[in-house]
């Protein structure tokens, strides 16, 4: 589970604090773009894995979060370094 923490405006300017969880980080990368394509304004965002016991935080780019799915992207990647670390590589 991860839990994303997220400061954002709206189109007036008004800052707004909120949160959100997931089951998976991708879901939850969609969350936020979702946000964004909905008109919200990504200011700072920070995700927890809740199953980490060591509860480490990571800051997100909010650039990263324009509007665009990141599903596919992501599944691109895992599948690229998937074949870089298998023993035929």
């Amino acid at each position: 589970m991860y839990a994303f923490f997220i400061l954002c405006t709206d189109d007036n300017g008004k800052y707004y604090n909120s949160q959100f969880r997931s089951t998976t980080i991708e879901a939850g990368f969609d969350g936020l773009t979702e946000l964004t394509r909905e008109g919200w304004k990504l200011r700072y965002i920070r995700c927890l894995d809740q199953d980490d016991c060591f509860g480490n935080w990571i800051d997100l780019p909010v650039e990263a979060f324009d509007e665009r799915p990141m599903v596919a992207i992501l599944q691109e990647l895992q599948n690229e370094w998937t074949y870089l670390l298998s023993p035929s590589a």
